[in-house]
């Protein structure tokens, strides 16, 4: 009895040191961060999106293959090029993003003839070793195209790019191809979370949010206490649009009707008020907005800032004064 009491304790605690070191690894990317300056191949692989991921191989080119031998510059597929619309993003750990991306041609809008379609897409995080093989989602217009993927929240604060192309599946002159366009490549910034349980200001507010050309998405903690939450808006004498987040909904934004859930403010033409691209004019005027916070429902506020898209000199701010 006492030798079957033994065995029992000791497979009692190795399951328990198994547990207690799978909780605990020290070399887990959730315990240490990944920097994704320093890593970018640790960075290109923990990027969570659907599709498949190739380690150790680079990002395919432009490129025919299968049975297709076309001559480009005559009666061949069309020489496409992949431009993005979103050069410039900045963001806080933990966030989803979108890469929107469009067809060219010379320059050139460029919407793909009847049987073609895109297969998938190739990302990376540029200068890795490695790429993801993900597939398209495609806007309600049906010409403009883009790619999700998350920033886990344990990726420190740095900037990297991204790297991506689309293949394109079809027939052309009777013959199967298969093509993939060049690479087109976005900025990522990553940002602190901001947190209202940092400040001493008197009212409490966080920092400052700031933006100019480009899409910024930062993440605000708003704490334990329950109450009225403004957002205060500076968008200057160039319109730029401001959509807010809470909860996984939109609850605030400077269009006035609110994006449905997964969408996100993207550039648009023309870039107007009707688009939600507001002008405040010059300091000190500003615009207040409003919604009633309670911790029970979440405690995260994604703050989504579109700096003009026609004029590079555009800036921003937003101040988010905590709950009261």
């Amino acid at each position: 009895m006492k030798i079957l009491l033994r065995v029992l304790i000791l497979i009692s605690s190795f399951a328990f040191l198994q547990s207690c070191s799978k909780e605990n690894d020290l070399t887990s990317p959730a315990l240490l961060g990944i920097d994704p300056v320093a890593n970018r191949d640790g960075l290109n692989k923990v990027l969570q999106m659907e599709g498949h991921y190739y380690d150790g191989e680079e990002i395919p080119r432009d490129k025919l293959f299968l049975n297709s031998i076309l001559d480009p510059s005559n009666n061949g597929f069309p020489l496409l090029s992949l431009s993005g619309t979103q050069r410039i993003i900045e963001l806080a750990q933990g966030v989803q993003i979108y890469l929107p991306f469009k067809f060219t041609q010379n320059g050139l809008p460029f919407n793909l003839p009847a049987g073609f379609r895109i297969c998938n897409a190739y990302i990376q995080v540029s200068g890795s070793n490695g790429y993801w093989k993900t597939p398209v989602k495609v806007e309600d217009n049906g010409t403009e195209y883009y790619l999700e993927t998350l920033i886990p929240k344990f990726v420190k604060e740095g900037a990297f790019n991204f790297s991506y192309s689309a293949e394109i599946c079809g027939k052309y002159l009777g013959k199967e191809i298969n093509y993939i366009t060049d690479t087109t490549t976005t900025n990522i910034d990553v940002l602190p979370k901001l947190n209202c349980a940092d400040t001493l200001r008197v009212p409490p507010i966080v920092d400052t949010l700031h933006g100019s050309v480009g899409l910024t998405i930062r993440k605000v903690q708003l704490g334990e206490k329950k109450g009225r939450v403004r957002i205060r808006c500076f968008t200057y004498t160039v319109g730029d649009r401001i959509d807010i987040k809470f909860n996984n909904n939109y609850v605030i934004s400077t269009a006035g009707a609110l994006l449905p859930e997964g969408k996100y403010p993207r550039c648009k033409s023309p870039n107007g008020p009707a688009e939600g691209f507001l002008t405040t004019g010059i300091l000190p005027n500003f615009k207040d907005y409003f919604f009633d916070y309670d911790p029970a429902k979440g405690r995260e506020l994604t703050i989504y800032g579109l700096g003009s898209c026609n004029d590079g000199r555009t800036v921003w701010d937003v101040i988010v004064y905590c709950p009261e």
